[in-house]
C-alpha cells in the first residue's frame, strides 16, 4: 500500500505544494507540505520519507536545506525540483 510512503513537499509556492500534494494524494501517497526549509527542519517527520524540494526558495534555498538534512538524518530521499520562469531552450 502506497498510503505508508511519506512525501513531504517543500516549496515557498502555496500553489505548487498544493497541486503537487494533490496530485500525490491521489495515487495514494501520504503528503506533508512545508512553506520553507525552516519550517522543515522545526517539524520534521518521525519516520522515513521521499522529499520533493523546491531548490529556489527565499528564506533558505533548497540546496542548503538538503546539506543540513544529510547532516541529521540520512533516511530522506531528496528529489530537487526546479522551477522555470522562462520556456526559451535552455543553452548546452
Amino acid at each position: 500500500m502506497i498510503a505508508d510512503k511519506l512525501v513531504c513537499i517543500v516549496d515557498d509556492d502555496l500553489e505548487v505544494r498544493d497541486s503537487i500534494s494533490l496530485m500525490l494524494g491521489l495515487k495514494g501517497f501520504d503528503c506533508r507540505t512545508y512553506a520553507s526549509g525552516v519550517a522543515f527542519l522545526s517539524a520534521p517527520p518521525s519516520r522515513p520519507c521521499c522529499l520533493v524540494l523546491d531548490l529556489k526558495m527565499g528564506e533558505m534555498d533548497g540546496l542548503t536545506l538538503q546539506e543540513k538534512i544529510k547532516e541529521k538524518n540520512d533516511s530522506i530521499k531528496v528529489s530537487r525540483r526546479i522551477r522555470r520562469r522562462s520556456l526559451r531552450p535552455v543553452p548546452k
